[in-house]
């Protein structure tokens, strides 16, 4: 297994990052990713500094692409939203 397989698994694993499987969906939340103490990388609520939570998971442990594909996802998928609230 080459390092792109195990972390394409270790996404996968992670299951959907999405804000909606937690239960407290907003549009108006806005997503970062840091790099903790032990090198791995977290998503985060920009405003509170609190990981995200989904299905009860905190998204903490991530490799640099898990992170920032989640990120980029949970940011895009809320400025759709924002912008379909918006041309109405």
């Amino acid at each position: 297994m080459n390092i792109r397989t195990s972390e394409a698994r270790a996404c996968q694993s992670a299951g959907p990052v999405t804000a909606e499987s937690s239960g407290k969906d907003s549009m108006d939340h806005h997503y970062g990713r840091r790099v903790e103490r032990d090198g791995s990388l977290s998503i985060y609520h920009v405003f509170t500094g609190i990981p995200v939570v989904v299905e009860g998971r905190s998204l903490t442990g991530m490799s640099r692409n898990c992170a920032t594909q989640g990120m980029l996802a949970m940011n895009c998928r809320n400025e759709h939203r924002r912008c379909n609230r918006s041309c109405r």
